[in-house]
């Protein structure tokens, strides 16, 4: 595989939102984690973290990207894809029907609160 002799990290993922509280609770329920609110910068960004890697949401005022939607597309492995729709659902997000095949979702794709797609796929 390209890369691998390369020793690096992805230790950390800002996220500008222009729904920052919104985008907290859907990516909670995506990544079944809680993304606790900090004051910084005169406004409040949110965190997690998740298997060594930091996420943050800020508010897209502070960092000035300038796009309507689809600033970022992620594809999240999960070893279950109908348990984190289920997580989506029960948080009140709807999601397309996903992928298929005989031992259930392989795939399925939402779009987050501020119109970025979320992708989930099985790892296992």
């Amino acid at each position: 595989m390209a890369g691998t002799d390369v020793p690096m990290a992805i230790p950390r993922i800002v996220i500008a939102a222009t729904r920052v509280e919104e985008m907290a609770s859907f990516y909670g329920a995506a990544l079944g984690c809680r993304f606790e609110p900090t004051p910084a910068y005169g406004t409040t960004l949110y965190r997690t973290e998740l298997r060594g890697l930091s996420i943050t949401l800020c508010p897209n005022s502070i960092a000035g990207v300038v796009a309507e939607q689809s600033r970022h597309q992620m594809t999240f492995g999960v070893p279950d894809v109908a348990a984190a729709l289920a997580r989506l659902v029960a948080a009140g997000h709807t999601a397309a029907e996903p992928e298929r095949d005989e031992r259930g979702p392989v795939r399925a794709q939402l779009v987050d609160p501020d119109g970025n797609t979320l992708e989930l796929a099985r790892t296992s």
